[in-house]
């Protein structure tokens, strides 16, 4: 992504067919977080937004 001049429209061209992004985020990014973190991180996905308020609802805190 260094190399890429508008990273919104990059972004935005992300497709389900890019299955190398999600295996490496799994593998390099998230497995390397600390256990509660990564179960924030999967309980909270489902969320289009985010605040205090509705991710301690979702993760039941």
């Amino acid at each position: 992504m260094r190399a890429v001049k508008d990273i919104s429209s990059f972004i935005a061209s992300l497709t389900g067919d890019r299955h190398y992004i999600l295996d490496y985020l799994v593998e390099e990014v998230l497995e390397h977080q600390p256990k509660p973190l990564q179960s924030f991180l999967l309980r909270t996905s489902i969320l289009e937004r985010m605040c205090g308020d509705l991710c301690q609802a979702v993760v039941g805190g």
